[in-house]
């Protein structure tokens, strides 16, 4: 059958429309799972009583089994025990997962950055009076976040990626609208390279992007 080029072109006009909703579910499954691992992470460095525990399981739990399983099991599985789950809709069910999933691998990036910060600074703002949650939205937080940077930035990158998984679940996305016409036309060839090249110049321009970020929040520690 060979490669067809005019195909391959017109693929573009036909899964770029679904390319805002692979942002979408990106940028929503970031911010949801950067404010998880703040959670986490911050609960584990206090070493909250409870709390610190159950999250080195949710750790260990969500970093040791595949992303479409977990995603499997609560969009398949649980609405047989929790029957309102079945409510939710497959976009935000993929949102949800996704957010779990990652936070378990940023909290222990920021866990990382917290160790890197000597633990006299926070003794140190609570020797002038102030309390653990200003000192940590003050002092803490911000040099965590700059340090921490690199790994969160890759974590959009590997979220735009685990976004294709929508498709097992019906979530339109530009995976499942390559399904959608690959089903149509058999052109499996053409189809797939297009959604790579897509991805790609994603990942490129976060790239990009990542980079500026970095050098302008270190512009002042140079």
């Amino acid at each position: 059958m060979g490669f067809q080029f005019d195909f391959f072109i017109n693929v573009f006009r036909e899964i770029l429309p679904y390319f805002k909703y692979t942002i979408l579910i990106a940028i929503a499954a970031f911010f949801l799972s950067i404010i998880f691992a703040l959670i986490i992470s911050t609960s584990m460095m206090l070493n909250i009583k409870g709390l610190s525990r159950f999250f080195k399981v949710y750790i260990s739990f969500f970093r040791s089994t595949p992303l479409v399983s977990q995603l499997f099991f609560f969009y398949f599985g649980l609405p047989q025990i929790f029957p309102a789950i079945s409510k939710l809709s497959s976009m935000t069910c993929l949102i949800l997962i996704l957010s779990l999933n990652e936070a378990a691998f940023m909290a222990e990036i920021i866990r990382g950055a917290f160790s890197s910060i000597p633990k006299g600074q926070l003794q140190a703002a609570k020797s002038i009076g102030m309390t653990t949650k200003q000192a940590m939205q003050h002092i803490m937080i911000p040099q965590v976040i700059r340090i921490a940077l690199p790994g969160l930035s890759n974590s959009i990158i590997c979220l735009t990626k685990g976004s294709a998984v929508g498709f097992t679940v019906g979530v339109m996305e530009m995976m499942t609208a390559a399904k959608i016409v690959t089903a149509r036309t058999y052109r499996t060839m053409e189809v797939y390279v297009a959604v790579l090249f897509v991805y790609w110049a994603i990942v490129i321009v976060l790239t990009k992007f990542q980079s500026k970020l970095e050098n302008t929040l270190n512009r002042g520690y140079i």
